[in-house]
């Protein structure tokens, strides 16, 4: 079953007869201004070469009163290229992409902050943010561990983090 199949079978499950779930261009949606109450984006964002655009089109779709739910991955440094190449493919092979991954880029905290202020929603607020450490080997999955070596020397950190952002 697709991932939308899924989400329609869980949905018939818990009883919501007010969701509605489709598949739609990333670009270019062709779905009617202030359509939706809450725009669920889950680690997508990163994967973009054009962020800006894609919160502009969030906030075309959103009612007035509507907010987008965010998780994404975060780090407190920008990356140098090849480890932010590495992470990428990795974690785009990882959920069944096959893309350049040079062209996208793991995002900063304040320049997350700055993109969302810049398309005009009013607020945002971290919801909840959980360090990926390589304690239990989490970081494995994404880097080889000449690359962990250097990442623990330029004090890197890597976050998962969920945000409301408010219309």
């Amino acid at each position: 079953m697709d991932k939308i199949g899924t989400a329609r079978q869980m949905n018939g499950n818990l009883g919501y007869n007010n969701v509605t779930f489709f598949v739609a261009d990333n670009e270019k949606t062709h779905l009617t201004d202030e359509r939706f109450d809450v725009v669920i984006c889950n680690y997508f964002i990163n994967l973009l070469p054009q962020r800006t655009y894609i919160l502009q089109e969030f906030d075309r779709l959103l009612k007035p009163t509507g907010h987008i739910v965010l998780a994404d991955f975060f780090t407190n440094k920008s990356l140098t290229t090849p480890l932010n190449s590495i992470l990428n493919v990795k974690y785009l092979h990882s959920v069944g992409i096959d893309i350049i991954a040079n062209q996208y880029a793991v995002l900063r905290d304040n320049q997350y902050s700055k993109m969302i202020n810049d398309t005009g929603f009013s607020s945002m607020t971290i919801i909840d943010t959980t360090e990926i450490s390589n304690e239990y080997g989490e970081l494995m999955m994404y880097f080889e561990q000449q690359d962990l070596e250097e990442i623990e020397k330029l004090d890197i950190r890597f976050y998962k983090k969920i945000i409301r952002i408010n219309k």
